[in-house]
């Protein structure tokens, strides 16, 4: 056994979980679909089922987690458009950006996996409206000035960096609306598109199966404050390789949709149960359900707690701490992760 597997292991048991969100400090942390990411939205863009526009709201910070579907694990500086939500460069301009969105959101919406939010955000954008529709909603809020003089930062209405997502309304009485970053039916629809997707085959080295691999992996692993790149895996040098090794796939290749599996296990983890101490972040976990340790508690106190928990036959009864460890039915596995770019 090893770590990644028994991620493995946890992401199957929870999978159900995926796409739903979990309070945590008042803070709401969602459990990531494959080929899903998260992202800060600033504006809400409502829509009718035809594509036609309803409104447009201002996302409260403490609702702007976003679920989003993503063709590739992270972007570079490279125009790499998201599936669906994206920021103001890619879906409200006339740049080399918002085309490379528009025909990979087409690609999506003509597929077998489109969806009615799909079909709906399309439409509505293929009109041309939107950035005229955004500038006028921000040119309708009241302006902050500065000794009777407009703000310098709010010359320029909408930013371009600015993220938006989409909500779907219906006319059915069994669905009134849809929020795309809550809707797991668009979730598990964005999936079957991204596995239609060629791409490259191999050996995954994780689980020794022939599938589809991945050369970018996911990042932002770590609960932090100002954000954070960690990511499991990492390379930055594809031509340079020693030993019996020609290529990057020879030393080591992974299963892109294990790869997912691991990483955004790890990541729930360290958000919902984990400890932040500084830039390091700690895990614990078992994939069955038992109870687990405090084991950021001083030995008295996680001895007096052991004595507490319901456990099964120990090897001896004046050792608790020493036996619980040596249990196989009890077995957690911890995960530290450090500055690792």
């Amino acid at each position: 056994m090893n770590w990644p597997l028994e991620l493995l292991k946890l992401y199957e048991k929870h999978k159900e979980k995926a796409g739903t969100y979990t309070t945590v400090d008042n803070r709401k942390v969602p459990f990531l679909p494959l080929f899903h990411d998260t992202v800060n939205a600033v504006y809400e863009i409502v829509l009718t089922e035809n594509g036609e526009l309803s409104e447009i709201k201002d996302v409260p910070p403490d609702d702007a987690v976003t679920i989003v579907p993503v063709y590739v694990a992270f972007r570079t500086s490279d125009c790499c458009p998201n599936a669906l939500c994206d920021n103001v460069k890619y879906i409200a301009s006339t740049s080399k950006y918002h085309h490379a969105y528009m025909e990979k959101l087409k690609l999506w919406h003509d597929s077998d996996y489109s969806h009615p939010t799909v079909d709906a955000v399309y439409s509505y954008l293929s009109k041309e409206t939107v950035e005229a529709d955004l500038e006028y909603f921000e040119s309708q809020k009241p302006k902050k000035r500065k000794n009777n003089n407009v703000n310098e930062k709010e010359k320029k209405l909408v930013k371009t960096g600015s993220f938006i997502r989409f909500t779907i309304l219906y006319q059915s009485p069994e669905k009134k609306e849809s929020h795309c970053w809550l809707d797991r039916t668009l979730h598990k629809q964005f999936i079957s598109y991204h596995n239609s997707l060629d791409a490259k085959v191999g050996l995954d080295y994780l689980t020794g199966e022939i599938t589809k691999l991945g050369n970018r992996f996911p990042r932002k692993l770590r609960p932090l404050p100002g954000g954070d790149q960690t990511t499991l895996i990492s390379a930055n040098n594809a031509l340079v390789f020693t030993g019996l090794f020609q290529t990057k796939e020879e030393a080591l290749s992974i299963g892109i949709e294990n790869a997912y599996k691991v990483f955004n296990t790890l990541k729930w983890l360290l958000q919902t149960t984990g400890k932040l101490y500084g830039t390091m972040a700690v895990a614990v976990w078992n994939v069955g359900d038992y109870p687990i340790p405090e084991w950021d508690k001083d030995t008295i106190n996680l001895h007096m707690k052991l004595k507490t928990l319901p456990m099964k036959k120990f090897y001896s009864p004046y050792d608790p701490i020493r036996n619980l460890l040596k249990s196989k039915s009890y077995v957690c596995w911890m995960a530290t992760v450090k500055l690792c770019h």
